[in-house]
């Protein structure tokens, strides 16, 4: 999950067209399903990555939650255009 995150902070793109492009694959690629998946994921499943830099787990739960919206409607990538890159750790 964090390397989607990730990559989604880092990468201007269109989540429909990525998934069209993944269906051309696979026709298993269900948006709404990897869309629940990243509701559901455990924000706290995180905390057991060796970060290089510290993490707020609030940042990430407030990405995923912005990731998993993304991807339910379809809409363009708005992590990278909200300018959100690696969230940092509250000091």
């Amino acid at each position: 999950m964090a390397d989607v995150l990730f990559i989604a902070q880092s990468f201007s793109f269109s989540w429909r067209e990525i998934f069209n492009e993944a269906r051309k694959k696979d026709l298993w690629v269900e948006p709404l399903e990897i869309s629940k998946i990243i509701q559901e994921f455990p924000v706290e499943h995180m905390d057991v990555i060796k970060w290089a830099e510290p993490v707020d787990p609030g940042a990430c739960a407030a990405a995923l939650k912005t990731l998993h919206l993304d991807i339910f409607h379809g809409r363009s990538n708005s992590l990278c255009e909200k300018g959100m890159r690696h969230p940092p750790a509250k000091r």
